[in-house]
């Protein structure tokens, strides 16, 4: 069981992630937790939203509309990222004779 927190630290909602759910971490690289699930309530998810995972935090970095399945049912496929993806060096300056 994870918890979806929103940005100020509440408890969106408790979800029981799907088997197609993956984590990724990549050497010097992204770090990407794919969450899938199917829930009976929509939930509203926004940047920041947050959840905790094997002692790492990860971040929704856009708002996030789920797929209604049924009148009751709306599926998730969601990739929160981890620390490593959200701070980037921009890049190192190019050196260049004059």
């Amino acid at each position: 069981m994870l918890t979806i927190y929103d940005s100020n630290g509440n408890r969106r909602t408790d979800i029981e992630a799907g088997d197609s759910s993956t984590q990724v971490k990549e050497v010097q690289g992204d770090n990407v937790l794919t969450l899938s699930f199917t829930h009976y309530e929509y939930i509203a998810l926004d940047v920041n939203d947050r959840v905790d995972f094997e002692g790492e935090r990860y971040w929704l970095t856009e708002r996030y509309t789920p797929k209604q399945k049924s009148g009751q049912e709306w599926v998730y496929d969601l990739k929160f990222y981890g620390i490593e993806s959200l701070v980037r060096p921009t890049g190192t300056p190019s050196l260049c004779s004059r």
